[in-house]
């Protein structure tokens, strides 16, 4: 492959990983009406299909591609049909990622911090392993943006894995912009706050968020097993189930109630007057910051934008 390349005649490439639902298919749509050909991935490439059924009528093409991100010659294998199909690499969003289950550190499963660490920290280290040869090769202005979260500032009762995992993104982001910044690729992340998502709703659905607003209001504290204290504590070690689990088929999206991972209350009613701008984000508002931060903000990088309507400026207190 040539190391100068014509761009005058094609349009910018964008990959997303994740973009089967949520913030990725919303970025997927936002890259396309941008003008930007894509590549929709995500491990569910039905999903990855469907996302680029609905870019129908625009004049762009879209590449959905299967893949697991944990799974390194998967990742080789979707920036490799990016190149077939389009010849080069502009943008990569790296979105995919799983909430895990909630539990205390010493509850914790080793399995399932692996997994949460393996899908939301590693998996974004192979994708831009195998992304920036490809960008610093056929891009005039290459730009990484990666998921981060508001969990990735503020720590969580319950969520030692996801918020391990989203600090962490934020410290190879910045590595990575320092050691690419030379050569004219941008790197970013990008954190938000409670999103109306599928994934925001599965993280409900499993009684994750009543598992952490309860470990929240007991203080995650390890007392005697005679403790009053201590029922709460080993109740959140074993399956997590809960008797609030919302009715998903009843539950839009535009009304989906706040986490307690992000707000520290799991009703809508309680959790959204927790935000100051007293409601849930949507896919969208996450979206239109990632193509920002990959097509025009040209003097951007190493650095991670919150998009959480405020809830990171909040004083957390005993109540939260």
């Amino acid at each position: 492959m040539s190391s100068v390349k014509d761009f005058s005649s094609s349009s910018p490439v964008a990959l997303i990983t994740g973009a089967g639902s949520g913030i990725g298919r919303a970025a997927a749509l936002q890259f396309a009406t941008a003008g930007c050909n894509v590549v929709a991935a995500d491990i569910d490439k039905a999903a990855s299909e469907e996302t680029c059924s609905l870019m129908k009528g625009a004049d762009v093409e879209c590449l959905a591609v299967g893949c697991d991100i944990t799974q390194p010659d998967q990742v080789a294998a979707m920036v490799s049909a990016t190149r077939d199909k389009f010849g080069r690499l502009d943008y990569a969003f790296n979105n995919a990622g799983v909430s895990g289950t909630a539990a205390p550190v010493h509850a914790m499963p080793l399995e399932e911090f692996d997994r949460v660490l393996s899908v939301n920290l590693r998996g974004h280290f192979i994708a831009m392993q195998a992304q920036i040869p490809l960008m610093l090769a056929t891009s005039p202005s290459p730009a990484i943006v990666v998921t981060s979260s508001v969990c990735g500032h503020q720590a969580h009762a319950g969520m030692s894995a996801y918020c391990a995992s989203k600090f962490g993104v934020r410290g190879l982001v910045k590595a990575a912009a320092v050691e690419y910044g030379p050569r004219g690729l941008r790197v970013n992340s990008v954190s938000p706050g409670a999103i109306a998502t599928p994934l925001l709703l599965n993280f409900l659905a499993s009684g994750s968020g009543d598992t952490v607003k309860q470990l929240t209001e007991e203080g995650a504290k390890l007392d005697a097993p005679n403790s009053s204290r201590a029922a709460p504590v080993a109740a959140a070690a074993g399956p997590l189930s809960s008797s609030k689990t919302p009715n998903l088929s009843s539950t839009s999206l535009e009304k989906a109630p706040v986490p307690a991972a992000a707000a520290q209350e799991g009703s809508e009613e309680g959790g959204a007057l927790k935000v100051p701008l007293r409601r849930v984000g949507q896919a969208e508002e996450i979206a239109s910051c990632v193509v920002w931060l990959c097509m025009h903000g040209q003097y951007v990088t190493g650095t991670d934008v919150l998009v959480d309507g405020g809830s990171s400026c909040r004083v957390m207190t005993s109540s939260d």
